[in-house]
């Protein structure tokens, strides 16, 4: 059984891809780099010459639909290839070789429930499509998880969303490269596609380098807090001024959804010191573990939405004795009535739709109080950041997502959640921990 196919992929990634002695292999850039075409590509010959099989995942992936297998069947149709394959609803075989792929998202690998990431051992090729959602903890479970003798792992992702765990990770590795390759790279572009971006070029300059080039936006238009905010909130933070202020406050998330973690922040004063996630499967797990994880004296304030519902029950039957305060995005604005901003004219019911957008814009405040501090600006409050937190980079991710919209009454309402990106579960634990219940009034500057 012979036959000849031309398998196109631009010659810049034949080396990363074919040739590499890395273990991992990152091949990043902007919209028409081939980068995911060119993999699958590839894939399809793995499978076909390598003994083991190809596991296709990425961060988060509900069903088929999220992965690629429709991108590999399509190749698979194109070149002729489908006398060599087996393909089903639910996968896809070799008949070589019985190699198989496997799409399986990170969070099904990583739930303890599933135990889905055991019986990788057989992986020979690891894809892993949208590299730059990639949390620590999918990290964690996945290179441990596929252990094959001379496996490698192939990561495409888009070079605007940086900066990413996976390009802080394996920018250290030593058994890993970097690959960038933008349009006029890629000599299989459709020419409509190749003009595009040459007329992009002419009318929108920035546009055109965040789209084609893969550079990170510059645009922070719709985003709460900014990234020299943060940075400068966690450059200000000095371990000697921890202790101004004696009560802890903690923010609890629950995890909604199966593939999201639990998260505790805690902070003193306005200094957030430190930052803990972990994955169960039900509310008392998650409130039995952060009873024993919190340092008394303190004040838990949770999410009593969904999950977190069940936080205060859980408290009293296990007969911990925390004060807390409920806590909930949909409330309605504080102080309603009350001048938005001296002199606006603006009452705060007419800037919010709701008390959690309300909070994420006193967040916003303190975050570029501290920016301002860092300039040598005299601000009365901002926020500090310990740079030793665990997931730091994670949390900024998180908190660099936010992004907040106006709705037909032009109040502005917080999108926590953008397309494309998971549930910010740090980013939650550390807005809560900031709240300002009464009760607390007193001790928080």
């Amino acid at each position: 059984m012979k036959k000849v196919v031309e398998i196109q992929i631009p010659e810049k990634l034949k080396a990363p891809i074919f040739r590499s002695t890395k273990k991992h292999r990152l091949i990043k850039g902007g919209r028409g780099g081939a980068k995911s075409e060119s993999v699958a590509r590839a894939l399809i010959m793995f499978a076909m010459e390598l003994l083991g099989n190809i596991l296709c995942t990425r961060s988060v992936q509900n069903s088929l639909k999220d992965s690629i297998y429709s991108l590999i069947v399509r190749i698979i149709t194109d070149h002729g290839l489908t006398q060599f394959f087996s393909i089903k609803v639910d996968g896809i075989s070799c008949n070589l070789n019985g190699n198989k792929f496997i799409f399986k998202g990170m969070n099904a690998l990583s739930d303890p429930k599933s135990e889905q990431a055991k019986g990788l051992d057989n992986i020979k090729v690891c894809h892993i499509e949208e590299a730059h959602t990639v949390t620590e903890r999918d990290i964690e479970v996945l290179l441990p998880s596929v252990r094959a003798d001379d496996c490698f792992f192939l990561y495409t992702y888009n070079s605007n969303k940086e900066p990413c765990y996976v390009s802080e990770y394996f920018g250290k590795h030593p058994d890993a490269e970097f690959t960038e390759i933008h349009y006029y790279e890629n000599p299989f572009l459709p020419k409509t596609l190749f003009e595009e971006a040459e007329a992009l070029k002419l009318i929108d300059p920035e546009k055109y380098r965040q789209v084609w080039l893969g550079e990170p936006s510059t645009d922070t238009s719709k985003q709460v807090l900014i990234k020299q905010w943060v940075d400068s909130a966690i450059a200000l933070y000095r371990k000697e001024s921890d202790n101004e202020d004696g009560a802890r406050i903690y923010g609890l998330d629950i995890a909604d959804e199966g593939e999201d973690d639990s998260a505790l922040c805690m902070r003193k004063g306005l200094a957030v010191i430190s930052m803990e996630s972990w994955h169960d499967s039900d509310t008392t797990e998650t409130a039995e573990k952060a009873v024993k994880k919190v340092i008394q004296p303190c004040h838990l304030i949770y999410d009593r939405v969904g999950m977190g519902a069940g936080v205060k029950a859980t408290l009293k039957r296990i007969g911990a004795n925390i004060p807390t305060t409920p806590y909930s995005n949909g409330d309605a604005v504080a102080n309603p009535h009350a001048e938005h901003e001296k002199g606006s004219g603006l009452k705060n019911k007419d800037v919010f739709g709701n008390f959690g957008a309300q909070h994420w814009f006193f967040i916003r405040k303190l975050m570029k109080n501290a920016y301002l501090k860092s300039q040598g600006q005299n601000v009365d409050e901002y926020i500090t950041i310990n740079p030793e937190i665990k997931n730091l980079l994670q949390l900024k991710r998180e908190l660099l997502q936010i992004q907040f919209y106006t709705n037909t009454k032009e109040q502005i309402l917080i999108q926590k959640k953008p397309a494309g990106t998971k549930s910010p579960n740090l980013a939650d634990a550390f807005m809560m921990c900031l709240r300002k219940p009464k009760v607390l009034a007193s001790v928080i500057s």
